[in-house]
């Protein structure tokens, strides 16, 4: 589907190299991925400025951790609250840089 490839990033391509940061082996055809079942690991996600990539792997976290979003405010397009639904459902969001856990206002994007 043309539409994967012209939003805010081309997301299969995306998709295909966050995933393999994660230790994933991916494989790209067309508009497909196929994701070989195996252990992952965090990574330092680009998220692209793309709010749906952002939302994917921050999904991912919740089962894999040490995974770091550059750029999370991105998921305001669509979704500011992402992050402390997120946390509801019992992740653990941290700055990076000070480490300091997130919580209440600090989960707004």
């Amino acid at each position: 589907d043309l539409r994967l490839r012209v939003q805010e990033c081309e997301r299969v391509a995306a998709l295909r190299t966050e995933l393999a940061k994660c230790g994933a082996t991916v494989a790209e055809s067309g508009d497909t991925l196929a994701v070989a079942p195996g252990p992952l690991h965090g990574a330092e996600i680009e998220t692209y400025n793309d709010h749906r990539v952002a939302m994917c792997f921050g999904m991912l976290g919740l089962v894999v951790p040490g995974m770091v979003l550059r750029n999370p405010a991105c998921v305001r397009k669509t979704f500011p609250n992402f992050f402390a639904k997120l946390a509801e459902l019992g992740a653990t969001i941290r700055d990076v840089r000070t480490g300091r856990v997130l919580a209440g206002d600090d989960l707004l994007a």
